[in-house]
């Protein structure tokens, strides 16, 4: 019978983290700095000669398939740091740099966008092809495959039409959500935003944060790339990467991967309108340097534009093509009303974060 793990808070100082270090790695801490800010749960702690992420998990569930993830991963040669040690609810991983993916995508011409779109699309693939092979992915739970987190998915426009005081789109909703329900066999990272992502020196895409992975349909982490705010391409240039880098067959997986894709970037819209309501904009710049939830005005129209574009290349979400672009506008005209910039936050000690 295992033994219960202990409860662990919320959070963890600074001074714990150094200790906890030291004592796994056996020399004393320089320094502790914030690539995403004080408050986001990994850290970057630096020795004499090297660096090393430490990432604070609580929660023992997540924590615990983290773990796993990152081993069995990591093991198979896939794209994914390298678990060093773990010291309570403490994961010390390698680090794999501070050349966010979506750093290095701002920084590149289209052709130069393309070509790293599709080295981290081929990272995705490659990935799954090892969970696959390993087992790893009968390992792991299901993830937000239940009628009730499908329907809100689907819905997530209506909320925030209430919230902007506009009229919702007129679509057909439970046919929509009928056409995004999963059957949960292959491995997903989940949350696979381009600010979880680091560019190497030879072009290969390593890919952090595993405490969310799971099992469902398959193309929902080609999805987030997509939709993600800070993604630059167009959706007609992303499906183009998504059906070259395809080892299987592109043309059966697009219809799903068009509605994950157009829903999830309304989803970031909304969550880009709580972000405004509660703190107000942010800057471009800010945002994408400590990789923020991106409530800069030109992330929120970028987002907008492309689930537009996306509602539009499938016969259900037709209806909501246009009416993003609709919402963001009313976003600015209630900002203009009430609200300013959020630019007071602390600065993240020390970090020329990438």
């Amino acid at each position: 019978m295992s033994t219960p793990q202990p409860p662990y808070p919320e959070s963890i100082e600074p001074e714990e983290i150094s200790r906890l270090a030291e004592l796994q790695f056996g020399e004393p801490v320089r320094g502790i700095t914030a690539p995403g800010g004080k408050t986001r749960d990994s850290l970057r702690v630096h020795f004499e000669n090297h660096s090393v992420i430490a990432s604070y998990r609580h929660r023992a569930s997540r924590r615990e398939r983290e773990v796993l993830v990152l081993e069995t991963l990591h093991r198979a040669g896939a794209p994914v740091p390298e678990l060093l040690g773990v010291q309570g609810a403490l994961l010390f991983q390698s680090d794999v740099g501070k050349g966010r993916l979506s750093t290095q995508l701002h920084r590149r011409d289209r052709d130069g966008q393309i070509s790293l779109a599709e080295a981290a699309f081929t990272s995705l693939w490659e990935i799954k092809r090892a969970a696959r092979d390993t087992g790893l992915t009968e390992e792991v739970p299901a993830v937000a495959s239940s009628a009730k987190w499908v329907s809100r998915f689907a819905t997530d426009c209506r909320k925030l039409a209430t919230a902007l005081d506009i009229p919702a789109p007129a679509a057909d909703y439970s046919a929509i959500s009928r056409a995004i329900v999963p059957v949960p066999r292959h491995f997903v990272k989940w949350d696979a935003r381009s600010g979880n992502a680091a560019v190497q020196a030879d072009g290969r895409v390593m890919w952090f944060d595993w405490e969310h992975a799971g099992r469902r349909h398959g193309i929902e982490d080609f999805g987030f790339l997509i939709a993600d705010e800070f993604w630059s391409l167009s959706p007609e240039d992303s499906l183009q990467a998504f059906s070259n880098t395809c080892p299987g067959n592109a043309e059966a997986l697009l219809p799903h991967l068009i509605r994950f894709s157009t829903l999830q970037a309304g989803e970031r819209l909304r969550l880009i309108q709580k972000e405004v309501f509660k703190r107000g904009w942010t800057r471009f710049e800010r945002a994408r340097r400590y990789d923020r939830m991106g409530a800069a005005p030109e992330l929120a129209m970028n987002v907008a534009k492309h689930a537009d574009e996306l509602a539009a290349m499938d016969p259900l979400t037709v209806p909501l093509s246009g009416w993003y672009s609709q919402a963001a506008e009313a976003l600015f005209e209630w900002w203009e009303k009430v609200g300013q910039f959020a630019d007071t936050e602390d600065q993240p000690p020390e970090e020329n974060a990438p």
